[in-house]
């Protein structure tokens, strides 16, 4: 082998070194956190779904009434029993629409919150993501980038672009916070 050959093998080498190294530094085992109740409380599907809720619970509530009149109206009391029985029947059936129907919406609602937070963790290469009511102390809070990604879904690149910059400044922080710590050690 000449020495040309050789000296390119070793810049390869490094750099594959190198970069597994960055990619090492970048994906450490971090934890970041999320305030659910923010993001629930800003997001357009969680009230669109509390808002159709209560129009339904109304329109039942409606229902209920004309129901009530209409058994007030019962001749006698054989009549009014075999529509009270037809109507809770009825009631019951509605009820349990109306829940699986919601289920079924808020389920729906969560698996793309969840979807959300798994895009904003991967790119903050977070490797766990949990409650901001269970986390004490420390963490990278990504609630206003998961709010952020949730308003921008048709601009995901200025999103993108946003949550890079976070990235880079917590980067950069953790690094002066690192370094800080060792002068401290190395004084005591």
């Amino acid at each position: 082998m000449n020495n040309k050959t050789l000296k390119k093998i070793l810049v390869v080498v490094a750099v594959i070194v190198v970069a597994g190294l960055c990619w090492l530094g970048c994906c450490r085992n971090r934890i970041g956190y999320v305030d659910a109740q923010a993001i629930v409380a800003r997001s357009e599907a969680f009230r669109n779904l509390q808002v159709e809720q209560q129009i339904k619970s109304s329109e039942l509530e409606k229902w209920m009434n004309a129901s009530n009149k209409e058994l007030k109206k019962a001749t006698s009391e054989a009549k009014r029993k075999e529509m009270l029985a037809k109507l809770q029947a009825e009631l019951t059936q509605k009820q349990l629409a109306m829940r699986a129907e919601f289920s079924a919406k808020a389920t729906q609602a969560e698996e793309e919150l969840m979807n959300l937070i798994k895009k904003v963790a991967d790119k903050k290469c977070l490797k766990v993501v949990l409650s901001k009511a269970t986390v004490v102390t420390g963490g990278v809070d990504i609630t206003d980038d998961v709010i952020a990604l949730m308003g921008n879904s048709e601009d995901g690149k200025a999103t993108e672009e946003k949550s890079q910059e976070s990235v880079d400044t917590e980067e950069v922080t953790d690094e002066v916070t690192a370094e800080d710590s060792q002068d401290e050690a190395s004084k005591d």
